[in-house]
């Protein structure tokens, strides 16, 4: 998440609301944060797990079981981004 002006914590949070309610336009209503820059978190946080399931552990204290939950909704959120390139 190197050169991102928001917070890694910020950026799972994100990400997290994403997984949760399993829409962009619903991540970007309760986050604030555009579709657009969601939607880049989300291929960012693709290639960078370490760093985010850091950020879900410690910062937000999620389980291992959320935290897997997580991930796999990232890796179908990714597949499908990819299958509409």
């Amino acid at each position: 998440m190197y050169r991102l002006r928001t917070p890694p914590s910020e950026i799972a949070r994100s990400l997290l609301v994403l997984m949760r309610r399993g829409s962009l336009s619903a991540a970007e209503e309760i986050t604030g944060h555009k579709y657009e820059t969601i939607s880049r978190w989300l291929r960012i946080a693709a290639k960078q797990a370490e760093a985010i399931t850091e950020a879900l552990v410690h910062d937000l204290n999620l389980s291992q079981v959320e935290v897997d939950a997580f991930w796999s909704f990232v890796k179908k959120r990714a597949l499908a981004s990819a299958g509409d390139a």
